[in-house]
C-alpha cells in the first residue's frame, strides 16, 4: 500500500500519510486494518492525502464511508478523523466522503472534518475527548 503510518500512543492518534496513487482498494484496506482494530478503534486518526492522487470515484466514497465502522464496534464517543488535503479536487472528495460518513454513522462515533493546513488538522484533533460508553 502507497502510505506511512504512525501510531502516537500519548495522543492517542493514528497518522497516516498516503503517496503514489490511492485507489478506493488501498483506502478500504486501511480501514479494515485501523479502523477495524479493538485498540485502535477509539483512537484519532489524521489522514493526510497532500502527497498523493487519489483515484477515487464519489460512489467508492459513499462505500467507504459506510463501512469504516463495523457495527456494534462502537464502544466509546469522540473520536475524530482530520483529513488533509491539497487543492480543490481532493477537498471536494474528501468532503463527500466527511458528509456521506455523517450521514451513515452517528457524527458523535467519529466525527470527521477536511483541512487544508496541518497545524489546523492536529489542533482540531488535540481538543477532542474520547469517552467510553
Amino acid at each position: 500500500m502507497p502510505h506511512e503510518v504512525s501510531v502516537r500512543e500519548p495522543e492517542t492518534l493514528v497518522q497516516v500519510i498516503w503517496r503514489d496513487l490511492v485507489t478506493a482498494d488501498d483506502l478500504m484496506e486501511y480501514e479494515r486494518e485501523y479502523f477495524g482494530s479493538s485498540r485502535l478503534a477509539s483512537y484519532h486518526h489524521l489522514v493526510d492525502f497532500r502527497d498523493c492522487e487519489l483515484d477515487v470515484g464519489f460512489n467508492e466514497m459513499i462505500m467507504l464511508a459506510s463501512h469504516a465502522t463495523p457495527t456494534g464496534q462502537a464502544p466509546y464517543l469522540g473520536a475524530r478523523t482530520a483529513v488533509l488535503v491539497r487543492g480543490e479536487a481532493q477537498f471536494e472528495r474528501a468532503e463527500f466522503y466527511q458528509h456521506a460518513r455523517h450521514q451513515v454513522c452517528d457524527r458523535g462515533v467519529r466525527e470527521v472534518c477536511v483541512f487544508y493546513e496541518a497545524d489546523d488538522a492536529y489542533t482540531w484533533v488535540a481538543e477532542a475527548t474520547v469517552i467510553s460508553l
